[in-house]
Formats: structure tokens, C-alpha cells, sequence
């Protein structure tokens, strides 16, 4: 749902920046863009391949990318939910303790994926205790419905 508006602000944010450079000759306007340059934003690749951002908020949405490429591949990938909340738990520690105080991490997941992280845990424990309480109502119903007959 995203990748159509962010290719369209890409692309008026480049005819802007282009328009821009016929009036005003500062370096706010940045460097011309390039083709290589266009295509790795489209592939939410600039951080990492060391590129200057487009815009100035686009490379949130790439790293909001990877944390959820990465999420979506740890949950296909693990068929217990405790392991994946272990491991998720353990990687986002790792990252508050250790990547995210390393400037060379900040175009990559890991750098953010502690205060993610911390969120999905969150989330999960909600949903997991939702899901408990829900799951125990249906038994206590089924059960008394058993008792009733």
C-alpha cells in the first residue's frame, strides 16, 4: 500500500529539487539525482548502500521495511511462539545494549529493532493474553453447556 505514494512523492520531490536548482543555488537543494540513485530508493536500499536520501523522511520508511521484511521472516520461520518471542527478545536487547550505540549500524534494522523490538513484545503479550482469556471463556462456556445437557 505504501510503495505507490512513495514513488510518486519520490518522483515530485525530484521534479521539485530540479526545478529548484534554476533559482536557487545553495546546497540545500542537494546534488543531482541519479538513475542508480532513484532505483535503490524504489528497493529501500539507500542507507545501506551509503546513498544521500532523496528526502528527508524516506529513509525511515526503508528502515520500517526492514523491520517488517524481518519480523514477517522470523514469524513464517518459527512454528513456536516462545522461541520466536525468545529470540526477538534477545535481539532487541542486543540492540539497545550494543548496536544502537555504533553510528555505523544506523542505515541497518538492528539499529532500530530495540525500541521495535520492545513494542512487538508488547503487542504479543497483549494479543497472547487476549487469546488465553478468550480461549479459557470458550472452555468455561463449552463446559458448562456440557453440564447443562
Amino acid at each position: 500500500r505504501l510503495f505507490a505514494p512513495y514513488t510518486v512523492a519520490l518522483v515530485f520531490t525530484i521534479a521539485c529539487a530540479w526545478l529548484a536548482r534554476f533559482w536557487i543555488n545553495d546546497e540545500f537543494v542537494g546534488e543531482q539525482e541519479t538513475l542508480g540513485q532513484f532505483v535503490a530508493h524504489l528497493f529501500f536500499l539507500q542507507g545501506i548502500l551509503g546513498l544521500d536520501s532523496i528526502s528527508a523522511g524516506v529513509w525511515y520508511v526503508a528502515i520500517d521495511w526492514q523491520l517488517y521484511s524481518v519480523l514477517a521472516i522470523l514469524l513464517m520461520s518459527f512454528s513456536s511462539y516462545q522461541a520466536l518471542i525468545w529470540l526477538l527478545s534477545i535481539l532487541s536487547v542486543c540492540s539497545l545494549l550494543y548496536f544502537n550505540r555504533s553510528s555505523q549500524y544506523e542505515a541497518y534494522f538492528i539499529y532500530f529493532l530495540g525500541s521495535y523490538g520492545l513494542g512487538m513484545l508488547a503487542y504479543l503479550a497483549i494479543w497472547q493474553k487476549t487469546f488465553q482469556t478468550q480461549r479459557s471463556e470458550d472452555w468455561q462456556k463449552s463446559y458448562y453447556l456440557d453440564l447443562e445437557r
